[in-house]
């Protein structure tokens, strides 16, 4: 009923805006003000826009249930539980001992710990800490987490962006500590104790990580997979360590860009890297020190590609050379096995913010080292692929742990068009392999029967 309002009206408006005041409702005081200014309101209509603002605010500042945290939520409770009684499912929750849980706390407690107000106590940084390696290990929602740690859904949310920020910058130096020329030989005499392949300072590989579409990304991220994705570029020691990781390029990047653009890819392909200076293979050959990589990549200097598929019979030579380069390669395919059973929030695309994606990736790639350096539990004997005694190679048991997406590969990197320097290399290490000095006794009988 428009009009000149009445004092009953004016009264009548006051306690409207009064209770609004309480259930904070700024824009309902200000459309209440607007109106009247207008000197009119239809108070039938103002009665019910306000009843139905009633009903949607929050009906408390906090949910009562979630002041119960700091005795009744999964890490005042569970994790305390696990950690006096049970160390294996300590493990199995957390993926580390209580030891490494408490020694990485305390290298991130300084950026993720919050001050105390008078208004509330804040989430204790060890409960963000193991709200978030819960997340990363297994993917759940962060609605369950809520649930379970009584925390509310957007907090959830802010906490794991934080804090596997918090884990990538603190941990980076230590974790993913670029090699030195002493670092690399070590590695390198890891790969031919093991592997058998002289010179080897790394395993190169790409995976795509899975994500929900960002948002306004159109086809950007969309790879040839079928799926949307950004690529985790890493290069593997003969520990199943990460040495160099590169995450955030787009999956429908082309071919050789994503490695080019990649931090260490502009080392190796440059030449900048700092490898230990050429040596002799034991048969005398002196040859650069190389990464090992797939088809997926160019043959560089510095970079063992394999020979072409479709060879024949009559290419023996090559194939023994190309099985000799795919047994060192197990070395990053593993990782990345390892990498994605352990931290299961690869197995289904990543539900974040893009920013966050890199965070969670690059989090991931740093607590697997830290993990792996100390704990057998991490990854035990059989966790990796392995020779039998008739040389078979045996699966490891994270093959039954990973989708079958994660197993995905990078598209080819690089045209055939190689330069003679790194075909000559590649040709060294072939008449290698099938020399007296550097033949597996085994390799022929296992390869041509």
């Amino acid at each position: 009923m428009p009009g000149r309002l009445t004092t009953e009206q004016i009264i009548f408006i006051r306690q409207i805006i009064e209770k609004a005041i309480k259930f904070h409702h700024k824009a309902f005081i200000v459309y209440i003000n607007f109106k009247v200014a207008l000197d009119s309101v239809d108070l039938d209509y103002l009665e019910q826009l306000y009843g139905s603002a009633k009903q949607a605010t929050r009906r408390w500042w906090v949910r009562p249930v979630l002041r119960k945290r700091e005795t009744d939520g999964a890490f005042s409770k569970l994790v305390q539980d696990l950690e006096k009684e049970d160390p294996q499912w300590y493990f199995e929750y957390l993926r580390m001992t209580p030891t490494k849980f408490k020694e990485l706390l305390a290298i991130v407690k300084s950026k993720i710990e919050k001050k105390h107000t008078n208004w509330r106590r804040p989430i204790s940084a060890a409960t963000r800490l193991a709200l978030t390696i819960r997340h990363l290990a297994t993917g759940e929602s962060k609605r369950s987490l809520s649930y379970q740690y009584l925390i509310g859904r957007s907090t959830v949310t802010l906490i794991v962006a934080e804090t596997t920020e918090a884990i990538w910058t603190s941990m980076k130096s230590q974790c993913l500590k670029p090699p030195t020329q002493s670092t690399f030989q070590t590695i390198a005499d890891k790969f031919m104790r093991r592997w058998d392949f002289p010179n080897c300072i790394g395993a190169i590989d790409g995976k795509y990580i899975r994500l929900r579409c960002p948002e306004n990304s159109g086809s950007t991220y969309f790879c040839h997979k079928r799926f949307f994705s950004v690529v985790l570029m890493a290069v593997v020691d003969a520990d199943y360590k990460f040495q160099f990781v590169d995450v955030g390029a787009e999956g429908s990047a082309g071919d050789s860009s994503i490695f080019a653009r990649s931090s260490f890819g502009c080392a190796i392909l440059n030449g900048t890297i700092e490898t230990p200076e050429p040596k002799p293979i034991p048969n005398g050959t002196i040859l650069p020190h190389v990464f090992v990589a797939d088809e997926a990549f160019p043959l560089k200097m510095n970079i063992m590609r394999p020979f072409p598929g479709g060879l024949s019979v009559a290419d023996r030579q090559k194939r023994v050379y190309n099985y000799r380069l795919s047994r060192a390669r197990l070395v990053v395919e593993n990782a990345f096995g390892i990498l994605a059973a352990r931290w299961r929030i690869f197995n289904s695309p990543i539900n974040c913010k893009l920013e966050t994606v890199d965070s969670i990736v690059k989090a991931c790639c740093c607590l697997h080292n830290f993990v792996m350096s100390e704990n057998s539990q991490y990854c035990p004997i059989n966790f990796v692929d392995a020779q039998s005694g008739n040389r078979e190679i045996i699966p490891g048991a994270w093959r039954t742990m990973v989708s079958d997406n994660w197993l995905q590969r990078q598209q080819r990197q690089g045209a055939n068009n190689f330069a003679v320097t790194p075909m000559t290399i590649r040709t060294k290490f072939l008449e290698y392999f099938n020399s007296g000095q550097g033949a597996l006794p085994w390799q022929e009988e296992y390869l041509f029967g």
